[in-house]
This record gives structure tokens, sequence and C-alpha cells, in this order.
């Protein structure tokens, strides 16, 4: 599926976390409570396109590929858990 097949998730971009590049989508209103989702495993943030229309329309929203789904990067030398901690955070403040 080419990139104009995709369905329309939002802003989508890489961004450096921790030393790799994660891949995000970003959108939804500027009021309301942010949501940060994490992909389920083993899917991309695609796997959320149903859903987020219906929550972008009351909360901002961000949606991260978990490491090695999608275009995230893995680091062998570490877990999907001990990723998740604290470069999750750092995500999350980097983002707001």
């Amino acid at each position: 599926m080419g990139d104009a097949q995709l369905p329309n998730i939002g802003t989508v971009s890489t961004t450096k976390i921790d030393g790799l590049d994660i891949r995000c989508a970003r959108g939804g209103t500027s009021t309301g409570v942010p949501v940060l989702l994490t992909a389920p495993w083993p899917e991309s943030i695609y796997a959320f396109h149903r859903l987020l229309p219906v929550l972008g329309a009351k909360h901002p929203y961000i949606a991260v590929d978990l490491p090695g789904y999608g275009l995230r990067e893995l680091d062998r030398r570490r877990s999907s858990t001990v990723w998740r901690r604290p470069p999750l955070a750092c995500f999350a403040r980097q983002s707001v």
C-alpha cells in the first residue's frame, strides 16, 4: 500500500527519542484531555485509523509506533518494556 492509499490519521512524522527515530501521528482538537496511544502489538499506528477521527473530535492525540513496528527503529539491546517507560515519558514531555 502506497502513502496515497493510507488512511488519514493526522499529521504523521518521526521524532528522535532516546537516540532512536520513532513514527507518530498527531491530531485532534486543541482542547480536551490529551491522549497518548501506543500501537497495539504487532500493529502500527494505522491500526487506529477508525478510532482517531472519533477521538480527535474531543481530544488532542498522539499515536506512537512500538519498537520494531511500523516505521519505528528497534534497539535490540533493550526489550520493549524497558523502552516504553522513560522514553515514552520523554516523548510525552516533548509533545506538550
